[in-house]
């Protein structure tokens, strides 16, 4: 019984090891990466031009419907409205007000929301975090929210909108909401590698998951043809 018992407490601790790794490197997501194209489009939004931001951003939106490998260039570039900065949401209005059809102009505003959600909440469990902090994360989830929900309307593949929506349903929603946007990402772009990355991360203990759901859902993914980078 003693072995037995060791060898189990050993499998789930090489577990928890392993997904502590993915945690580590998917933790990294939405981290803005520095490019000179990323400071041009910030600073060309900060000064209001909005043609010039609209047109830049939009073109990798355009890229990617064309090439789904090209979705690292997409997430790349959008994480740099994942933004604490207070300045930027005066200027993302400004840009959806200039372009009320565009999809990328609302996909931005709506991570810059999502950000100041995650920045409300803080990172303790969340039965650890203050009531006040809970319901700021949730006023600006709804706003993040009803941008994402206008922008699936406005382009045939709106990927990260569904990966923006699968995080926050792990904070907000449920796990079928979570399920469901998977789903819908899957239709279009059946070997995506973000959503899924996203909806892994929603399955933490922390947010009412488990390593053991987290595990099955790893091998699950290895059915889908996913790129061999994507599978490691």
């Amino acid at each position: 019984n003693l072995l037995y018992r060791w060898r189990i407490d050993m499998t789930n601790q090489l577990i928890r090891l392993s997904l502590t790794l993915i945690l580590i490197i998917t933790s990294l997501f939405f981290v803005a990466q520095a490019s000179a194209e990323a400071d041009i489009l910030i600073k060309n939004l900060k000064q209001s031009l909005f043609e010039d931001v609209n047109q830049t951003a939009s073109r990798y939106q355009s890229a990617y419907e064309n090439d789904p490998s090209k979705v690292d260039d997409l997430v790349k570039q959008f994480s740099i409205f994942y933004s604490k900065d207070p300045e930027l949401e005066r200027y993302l209005a400004g840009w959806v007000k200039a372009y009320p059809k565009s999809y990328s102009a609302h996909l931005a505003l709506g991570m810059y929301y999502h950000m100041r959600g995650n920045t409300a909440r803080g990172t303790d469990w969340i039965e650890n975090t203050p009531p006040d902090r809970v319901q700021e994360m949730e006023r600006w989830f709804a706003k993040a929210r009803a941008e994402y929900k206008v922008s699936l309307e406005l382009t045939a593949k709106p990927l990260l909108s569904y990966v923006q929506m699968i995080f926050i349903g792990s904070h907000t929603g449920t796990r079928e909401e979570e399920r469901k946007w998977l789903d819908e990402s899957v239709k279009i772009d059946p070997a995506n590698f973000p959503a899924r990355r996203a909806y892994l991360l929603s399955l933490r203990p922390q947010w009412g998951g488990s390593f053991v759901e987290m595990e099955a859902f790893i091998k699950a993914s290895k059915k889908f043809p996913l790129s061999e980078k994507s599978q490691r």
